[in-house]
């Protein structure tokens, strides 16, 4: 791995981490001199602000997701940062766009169901989101289920939320129900 790999894989790590245990870096002081007025008014507007970000995350997770049922790689790549980092349940790392690429065109061209399940949504101001979701997979040809949660790291760029970082870790299979008696 490269010292640039290296230093982006801390960095989305880092990431993931902080945003998993609710860190987040503090709120910019708003008003100032010009009174209560001042502040009410840059609060509204930035809940305003706030609100938009939400909004266009919501759009951008939407669209990944037809993307991804579609099976259409070229358009999933573009919700993903040239410089994006995923890492599989199995612990593979890929580093950029054509590395995840040429991960998810293998995926899409074998036969599986797939579900997901939205566990936890983080949308931090117009910076940052983590989405946590816990994913399965059917492949009926190897009668074969792949369960993994994923932590998914975004940055809002340019009016569009963006991947930078995909984590992936095994789930364990469900535990049997207890015997009756």
């Amino acid at each position: 791995m490269t010292k640039h790999a290296a230093a982006a894989r801390i960095r989305a790590m880092a990431l993931v981490t902080a945003l998993l245990w609710g860190v987040s870096a503090p709120a910019s002081a708003s008003g100032g001199a010009d009174g209560a007025d001042g502040g009410a008014v840059a609060a509204e507007a930035a809940g305003r602000r706030a609100a938009v970000c939400r909004a266009a995350f919501e759009r951008d997770w939407r669209q990944y997701n037809r993307s991804f049922d579609a099976r259409d790689a070229d358009r999933l790549m573009g919700h993903y940062l040239p410089d994006a980092s995923k890492i599989d349940p199995d612990g593979s790392y890929h580093q950029g766009r054509p590395a995840i690429d040429g991960l998810f065109r293998g995926l899409f061209t074998m036969d599986f169901t797939s579900e997901f399940r939205e566990v936890r949504r983080t949308v931090v101001d117009c910076r940052t989101a983590l989405l946590i979701v816990d994913s399965t997979l059917v492949f009926p040809e190897w009668q074969s289920t792949e369960r993994f949660m994923s932590a998914l790291s975004f940055t809002y760029e340019r009016g569009h939320w963006k991947v930078i970082a995909n984590v992936s870790t095994p789930s364990a299979p469900p535990a049997p129900a207890p015997a009756a008696g």
